[in-house]
């Protein structure tokens, strides 16, 4: 299928979309666009023959909110944007120039989903935003910037970094624990917020696929001052569930809201 550019107001926005985004997320993306506006070149929008988006519903949005904006307005933002400050100085006002004739004549690039039925139309819908894949996130921890991959919406593990109470001197290996210690201790004590080290991306790209159905997690990755990062996982469940199914985790902690 070829693209073709339209006017943007010709791209009307899927109501009935079933995804949603957080205001935060929805800011990532629209600055995701800003810095890097021919990501809409290389993934145009999907339209039905009723000019509806079928996929991209999200950036489309994005995109008439920046239609909204001041050239002032997309300047202040672009310089608070990471990537655009490694760009040189002929980069970034080429990008200033290029959104300044954009606002002038806001546009899209789409594809025509000519020749599907309404079953399809509506597959696609799901199926051009289902997750198939994962992260492999001892990869992400150690080769890419944790900045830049917050910037570019990659909420790989959330920014909970000072609510860890970093007890090295404590640690502890998970298949070390006793047994009868662990059943002795009551349901309270067993839904405190644990600290783990995992260093196993397969454990990890598991616990992210599970979602945790037997408690709640959230991920953090520190580095450890050898040009290398770890991940840390808080863990608010069962103890004796999660240390019998993930023997590699090791319990190095609590949070320092469930400490006495």
């Amino acid at each position: 299928m070829n693209s073709k550019i339209i006017k943007l107001p010709q791209a009307k926005l899927n109501k009935d979309n079933p995804r949603t985004i957080t205001k935060e997320n929805f800011n990532k993306l629209i600055n995701s666009l800003l810095v890097f506006p021919r990501m809409m070149s290389i993934r145009p929008v999907v339209l039905n023959e009723k000019m509806q988006v079928i996929g991209g519903n999200m950036r489309t949005h994005a995109l008439k909110d920046i239609a909204k904006m001041t050239i002032e307005d997309i300047a202040d933002r672009l310089n608070g944007i990471a990537d655009f400050a490694t760009k040189i100085d002929s980069e970034r006002k080429a990008l200033v120039k290029y959104w300044d004739d954009w606002l002038a004549n806001p546009t899209i690039e789409v594809v025509m989903a000519d020749g599907l039925t309404d079953a399809e139309k509506r597959q696609f819908v799901i199926k051009d935003n289902a997750p198939f894949g994962q992260w492999d996130y001892d990869n992400l921890a150690n080769n890419w910037d944790n900045n830049l991959l917050e910037d570019w919406g990659v909420d790989v593990w959330p920014d909970k970094a000072d609510e860890f109470d970093d007890q090295q001197g404590d640690h502890q290996q998970s298949d070390g624990m006793d047994s009868g210690e662990e059943e002795n201790n009551s349901e309270n004590e067993n839904q405190e917020d644990n600290i783990f080290l995992c260093e196993s991306p397969n454990v990890i790209s598991q616990l992210n696929m599970m979602n945790m159905k037997a408690g709640k997690f959230a991920m953090v990755s520190r580095n450890t001052g050898e040009g290398k990062q770890q991940i840390l996982l808080l863990y608010t469940g069962s103890l004796k569930s999660i240390m019998n199914n993930y023997p590699d985790l090791s319990l190095i902690g609590k949070s320092k809201e469930k400490e006495e």
